[in-house]
């Protein structure tokens, strides 16, 4: 019994180091891919912090009244305010989530690229979708009562829904980083059939 254990977590960690080492294998030989990758992660996660403001962001950066570099500190606050007041392991749980979105997105570019049939590759774009919805899910600011949760939970007359919402952001991001976790890791098995 507990060699069919071993022989089956031996397999599992030998097709993890395999599909993830065909990921890093892609990464450096297309380096084109990982800039795509790192912008399309930095804009997820931007659109995610900004979700329930997309209105004021979309103002503040068209407006011609508010200076250039207030709307640089603006955005850079996004990234900054990770570390602002120690970790904030929301945000960064999210901004790890939406580079993982990039990564996977920029395989399935390459993949469509390869195949140039995206039918067979929708399966493995559904991931995105709800992981992306699962981060957003459980961003904001539970202080303020900003995320989707608290607002829910608040319609709910939940007394406690500040600290139900921060647990519940919590999940939904340990969650969306489980799901995007699994995804790259079919998504770069996938990959191994068309690098050479």
């Amino acid at each position: 019994m507990n060699k069919s254990i071993n022989q089956k977590l031996n397999r599992i960690k030998l097709n993890l180091k395999h599909s993830f080492g065909v990921l890093g294998n892609f990464l450096s030989q297309h380096p084109k891919y990982l800039y795509i990758a790192l912008a399309i992660g930095l804009v997820v996660y931007i659109i995610m912090f900004w979700a329930q403001n997309l209105q004021l962001l979309g103002y503040i950066l068209s407006s011609s009244i508010i200076p250039l570099d207030v709307k640089i500190h603006l955005l850079s606050g996004t990234f900054t305010s990770i570390f602002s007041t120690g970790i904030s392991w929301i945000l960064l749980g999210t901004l790890i989530v939406s580079l993982i979105q990039g990564i996977l997105i920029s395989e399935i570019m390459f993949i469509i690229k390869k195949q140039r049939q995206f039918s067979v590759v929708a399966k493995s774009a559904g991931g995105i979708g709800i992981t992306s919805g699962l981060a957003t899910f459980s961003m904001g600011c539970s202080a303020c009562g900003t995320s989707i949760a608290s607002s829910v939970l608040l319609a709910f007359g939940v007394p406690t829904a500040t600290s139900i919402a921060t647990a519940i952001s919590y999940g939904t991001i340990f969650i969306s980083l489980i799901i995007s976790i699994i995804s790259l890791y079919f998504t770069s098995k996938k990959l191994g059939q068309y690098l050479v």
